[in-house]
């Protein structure tokens, strides 16, 4: 007989054990919410663990510790502890026809403005395209200026 023979061998558990261990780290109250940019979501994120994942779209702040949320769309959960914001298709709008853009002008021509319209192109605003606009009586928008434009 050896020394190891009279080791104590570690206690087995039972399977009700071991799920009710692993059931105890699982959030099984979670319900996927929709969440904008600034949304406070510590409470939900630490419901059951203070030492969660946090994937994209959420940020921990150093100073307050608080999770916010940095990206809009829908907050999930994988067990056991990550949470993340998960967004549409869509990463950049696309303006189509007839909708209404708030955009900033970004340079003058002599015909017309460059208009950043936070798409995949910026748009063109001739100068007579406003309502009273003639050769004599142009507005007068500077680099910089928000507009509001109708695709």
């Amino acid at each position: 007989m050896t020394d190891s023979d009279l080791s104590p061998s570690p206690r087995k558990r039972s399977a009700k054990e071991m799920t009710e261990e692993l059931l105890s780290k699982v959030d099984l109250d979670f319900k996927p919410q929709a969440v904008i940019p600034g949304d406070d979501v510590t409470d939900l994120v630490t419901k059951v663990s203070k030492d969660v994942t946090l994937g994209g779209g959420l940020r921990r702040s150093v100073a307050t510790s608080k999770v916010r949320c940095v990206r809009s769309g829908i907050l999930r959960y994988a067990p056991p502890s990550t949470y993340w914001v998960e967004t549409g298709s869509m990463k950049r709008y696309a303006p189509a026809e007839d909708d209404g853009v708030v955009g900033i002008v970004e340079d003058r021509s002599g015909t017309g403005y460059r208009v950043g319209m936070f798409g995949s192109m910026p748009g063109s605003l001739p100068i007579l395209a406003f309502e009273g606009a003639t050769k004599r009586t142009k507005p007068s928008l500077k680099v910089g200026d928000v507009v509001y434009v109708r695709v």
